[in-house]
């Protein structure tokens, strides 16, 4: 009986440890399963890095994990995003610890790829003072740049770029104007309707700006774009004015070109071709005979046949055209 009820207290044992064993195991395999999946969404497990958020109206092209920028070097990655119940949304960001925010710093959304559409925030720190600022601390607020800030910040890059632009107009005008003493007029039309359109491009562009000042609110995707766009523009100012300047000296060369004599030359030798035509068309002249007259042509083809037989009759019979004595024989009339 005693060894019963020990059997019976080994199997309730070895029951409930592996009941113990299968909860254990559950529980490991939730944790990890928690913890890989905010890995993916870019949270660190064991992450130090200091947490603040920001608010926006707009997060197009925003997506969890993104970079957080300083001066162009990755100093974080967004955490979360989320919808508030005034419709605001909340960013929230990690930034390395050794990265340290004071009051005034700011973040704007910058556009990572144009065809993609994919963006990151860009950290704006306040500009140096001379006593030392407040820290941000862990979890504070930091502003984002509005839609107006953006335009105005647009504005600033766009303002060196149309005084380059008024410069190179300023260029191809001179460069029309030597052009236009050489070109014919169909050429002449051609500038003309080039100017028309280059003149509705300017008309329509004004109106986008003035479409963009109303709606800077909207459109600070766009705004994002055009910055990237525009500053890619700037940096290509020195080839723009190269190739101007390129354009301007071949003009002046073309223009110097002696073309006048050149004409005048084609002219006199097309005049004399005109005139040797002439004369192989007049049935009266000796190469309008040569050319024309059918009984020339058959006298003239008729002669080449007879000489061509004598031809083959001499190569048959040499003798009968050539008479050579080689040892002094005398004449056959004479034998």
């Amino acid at each position: 009986m005693f060894k019963n009820k020990e059997y019976h207290y080994k199997v309730m044992a070895f029951k409930i440890s592996n009941e113990v064993k299968v909860g254990t195991l559950v529980i490991i395999s939730l944790t990890v399963l928690i913890l890989g999946f905010n890995f993916l969404r870019g949270k660190g497990v064991f992450s130090t890095d200091v947490e603040y958020y920001t608010y926006y109206d707009n997060v197009a092209g925003l997506q969890e994990a993104a970079s957080v920028q300083l001066q162009g070097l990755k100093v974080g990655k967004i955490s979360d995003i989320e919808l508030q119940a005034d419709r605001k949304i909340k960013v929230t960001f990690q930034i390395r610890k050794d990265v340290i925010l004071y009051e005034g710093a700011q973040v704007q959304m910058n556009a990572d790829n144009l065809l993609a559409g994919t963006k990151s925030l860009i950290l704006l720190m306040p500009d140096p003072v001379e006593t030392t600022p407040k820290v941000l601390e862990a979890g504070s607020f930091v502003p984002s740049l509005s839609g107006a800030d953006l335009m105005s910040n647009l504005s600033e890059n766009i303002s060196p770029l149309l005084g380059t632009a008024n410069k190179a107009v300023s260029s191809i005008d001179s460069i029309l104007l030597s052009v236009n003493s050489i070109v014919n007029e169909d050429a002449r039309s051609h500038i003309n309707k080039s100017l028309e359109y280059l003149e509705q491009s300017m008309a329509d562009l004004s109106k986008l700006a003035s479409i963009l000042n109303r709606q800077s609110g909207n459109l600070a995707g766009v705004l994002d774009n055009a910055n990237s766009i525009t500053a890619n523009l700037s940096r290509s100012n020195e080839d723009i004015t190269q190739t101007l300047n390129n354009l301007n000296t071949f003009t002046g060369q073309l223009k110097d070109a002696p073309l006048n004599q050149a004409i005048e030359d084609l002219q006199k030798t097309i005049a004399n071709l005109n005139a040797v035509l002439h004369q192989a068309n007049n049935p009266n002249g000796s190469m309008g005979l040569m050319l024309n007259d059918p009984n020339l042509y058959h006298n003239l083809t008729t002669t080449l046949r007879s000489l061509d037989d004598l031809v083959v009759d001499l190569k048959r019979h040499p003798s009968r055209y050539i008479n050579i004595s080689v040892f002094g024989r005398k004449d056959r009339s004479q034998k």
